[in-house]
């Protein structure tokens, strides 16, 4: 628990230096690594266990050895803390580079690039929680990217194809152009074909039209003026099938399905944000319960939004500790890829993804909120300290400079308590030092400019 203000440390007989604890892991947690320099300050600091060390160098050597290798080890595990997610991570990348293989040598092994397709395919399968493919009418159901992707292959390749019918259709037009035949028929057979090679790019190009953007309204190309009865008969039959297509375009447009997932999206984040808001306003609650002392001003001061410069109505501990959680949870591989497929399956998927994501506040938000007042209360004992030696310095002035024999001149009753503190935040509201500010260095100037406050000083 943190001191209360102006509360002196208990002296101890022979107190030790906190950085030479090792902090307890708290599930989810890495577990915390003993360094070489860890293991020689214990020594230093039990004299009869470093006597038992020197007695017997081969053990000694030995645990050195270890804390070496755990030093060796922290960079690694702080990127993979886990063995899941070193699996995971592992597991990830030869994925890619199979893959990658595979489409590469599709040209000279069209199996391995039959395999290559099915792994590529299968990046977009939705799955339930157990890894199973969820199925819609007995076909694994394929998340709508993969819609967006498949328009993009063939948009390229039927581009590709247009532009070589374009070309040869070019060539037989300046070749008509030129006049210069041996005889009709020949050139008969030439305007035949450019007109053959015209009908082709217009059905290219609405296949083409048909397979791109997704909400696009289609329509048929013309027909040419001396078009059989039976290209007639097919322009018409496509005709009723392209009204069908249009409208269901039209009722399940792009615009609907983004502002439908928007809706989504922002009730299950609001409810996601509220039940991390909720849980942490209940760790808090606890601390004070216990009688721990967390100065108000760092529960009422609001979070300024950084992209608009705005103060909103969220207390800024709430949305710092927010990003923390965010940034945590997201790091983790696995966690991260359970989100993105739960997010995916949109609101079929909704019970089961608020579940998971209460589950992750439960694992991961005690220890963003106990980092956060760990920090706090170090600016807090930080600033108290810096108080206590001007506090001194000044009550050294005092006792050597002159007394003044005149009354004291009665001035402006000082602020206090609440009015102080929002006085003092005001004050530096606008201050661009304060805007840059880490957390703790904005406590301690708010500290600082509540107690010049209160003092009177200038």
């Amino acid at each position: 628990m943190a001191p209360e203000p102006g509360a002196q440390p208990e002296e101890q007989a022979a107190p030790q230096p906190k950085e030479q604890e090792q902090p307890q892991a708290q599930p989810g947690e890495a577990q915390p690594l003993p360094t070489p320099q860890a293991f020689e300050n214990l020594l230093a600091a039990k004299p009869d266990f470093k006597a038992l060390f020197d007695r017997d160098p081969e053990a000694k050597t030995q645990v050195m050895d270890m804390a070496r290798a755990a030093e060796a080890a922290k960079p690694i595990l702080e990127i993979v803390p886990t063995v899941e997610e070193a699996q995971f991570a592992t597991s990830k990348a030869n994925e890619f580079l199979n893959l990658q293989h595979a489409f590469a040598m599709a040209a000279e092994n069209p199996d391995m690039g039959e395999r290559g397709w099915k792994q590529f395919v299968d990046l977009f399968t939705l799955r339930d929680e157990k890894g199973q493919p969820i199925l819609e009418n007995g076909l694994p159901a394929m998340a709508e990217s993969f819609d967006f992707i498949g328009r993009k292959f063939v948009g390229g390749a039927m581009g590709d194809r247009i532009a070589t019918e374009k070309s040869a259709l070019q060539a037989l037009q300046k070749k008509l152009e030129s006049g210069v035949y041996p005889n009709e028929q020949m050139k008969e057979a030439d305007r035949v074909a450019s007109i053959d090679a015209d009908y082709r790019i217009k059905a290219l190009e609405y296949v083409q039209e048909l397979l791109g953007e997704a909400d696009s309204q289609l329509s048929l190309p013309e027909l040419p003026a001396d078009a059989t009865q039976a290209q007639r008969e097919l322009q018409a039959e496509l005709a009723k099938q392209l009204e069908q297509v249009n409208a269901g375009k039209q009722a399940n447009s792009k615009q609907a399905r983004v502002q439908q997932r928007q809706a989504f999206e922002r009730k299950v984040n609001g409810a996601f944000g509220q039940n991390f808001g909720d849980f942490i306003d209940n760790l808090i609650k606890a601390r004070r319960d216990r009688g721990e002392y967390i100065p108000d001003f760092v529960l009422n001061r609001k979070w300024v939004n950084p992209a608009t410069r705005q103060v909103t109505e969220v207390p800024t501990y709430a949305a710092e500790m927010w990003h923390s959680f965010q940034s945590k949870i997201y790091s983790i591989p696995t966690v991260a890829e359970k989100l993105r497929n739960l997010e995916l399956q949109g609101p079929a998927a909704e019970q089961q993804r608020l579940a998971y994501m209460s589950e992750l506040v439960g694992k991961y938000a005690p220890a963003i909120e106990r980092a956060y007042m760990e920090e706090i209360h170090k600016g807090i004992r930080g600033n108290q300290a810096a108080q206590h030696e001007q506090q001194q310095r000044v009550a050294q002035v005092a006792r050597v400079e002159p007394q003044s024999a005149s009354a004291p001149t009665q001035g402006p009753q000082p602020l206090s308590g609440q009015a102080l503190q929002q006085q003092a935040l005001e004050n530096l509201r606008n201050n661009p030092e304060y805007q840059q500010a880490s957390r703790v260095d904005r406590a301690e100037m708010e500290m600082l400019e509540a107690e010049r406050l209160r003092t009177g000083r200038r």
